[in-house]
């Protein structure tokens, strides 16, 4: 009787699991299909323009917007998680990375400031390998 009861748990967990991955799946298929076709009609999302202010800031040397940007990104972060929380993170430490990288003394010291940055980025999102991309195109040039 406790052979048949341990056999039905295992088999029930292992549905359980099985059904997890596939609406996992599902999910994953469903969102990516979902943010191509919002594309269609918002060509950017708030964090991607929030991105491009930044570099704007950057581009023009204006590093007194950049910590005004840090100050607001900080306040308007939400106290809870939510899906936009780790890009809020994202942008800050971006930011920083800029402050830092601006008053650096050595080009191996700018190269360890990108290598800490991208430790803090989710690659998996469009926001955190546009950031990859435009910083390893500074450390280039």
């Amino acid at each position: 009787m406790l052979v048949n009861k341990v056999l039905t748990m295992n088999k029930m967990s292992k549905f359980v699991l099985t059904s997890e991955r596939n609406l996992l799946t599902v999910h994953n298929t469903l969102a990516s299909k979902l943010k191509s076709f919002k594309r269609l009609f918002i060509k950017k999302g708030l964090m991607m323009k929030t991105f491009e202010y930044i570099c704007w800031l950057h581009q023009t040397q204006n590093y007194e917007g950049i910590s005004d940007m840090i100050v607001q990104l900080y306040s308007d972060t939400p106290y809870h998680w939510e899906p936009r929380y780790g890009k809020y993170k994202e942008l800050i430490q971006y930011c920083l990375f800029l402050e830092r990288y601006r008053v650096r003394d050595t080009e191996e010291e700018g190269h360890r400031l990108a290598r800490e940055l991208f430790d803090h980025l989710n690659l998996g999102h469009e926001l955190g390998q546009t950031i990859k991309k435009h910083v390893v195109q500074m450390l280039r040039s």
